[in-house]
Formats: structure tokens, sequence, C-alpha cells
């Protein structure tokens, strides 16, 4: 088990970043923008989309990543 850490990236570097990698202006700003609204909360609520689109219960990423190692190892 292994604890996931959240780090705060100030926008303006996160957007330097972005440009320096050559990502166009408009796009990196829209990418900002999609993180305002997870530092903001509105991604954390859990609900049942994953169950509905697939038609079969959501499983953890660790089990999806022990089932498809092979697959993962081609790319």
């Amino acid at each position: 088990n292994q604890s996931i850490t959240y780090e705060d990236i100030d926008p303006v570097v996160f957007k330097q970043v972005l440009l320096a990698a050559s990502i166009p202006e408009d796009f990196a700003d829209f990418l900002i923008s999609i993180l305002d609204f997870f530092k903001a909360g509105y991604v954390s609520e859990v609900n049942n989309t994953v169950e509905s689109l697939l038609g079969r219960p959501a499983i953890k990423l660790q089990q999806h990543i022990e089932e498809e190692r092979e697959s993962w190892k081609a790319v």
C-alpha cells in the first residue's frame, strides 16, 4: 500500500511548463481550467457511472493492472 499525496501546482508555473512543451496557449488554459474543477472537488463524488456504462461493477485500478499486465508490456 502506497499513499498518494496532493501537491498544489501554481497555475502560472504549470502554464509555463505547458507552453515550453509546445502546448498551444488556448489548450494550456483549458487544461488549467480542468484542474480548477478538480481542486474545487467537482469530481470527488463517487457514483455508479462506470458500472452503468460497462454493465458490471467497477474494479480497482490495481486489479485492472494485474489483469492486463501482459497487454501493458506490449505498449
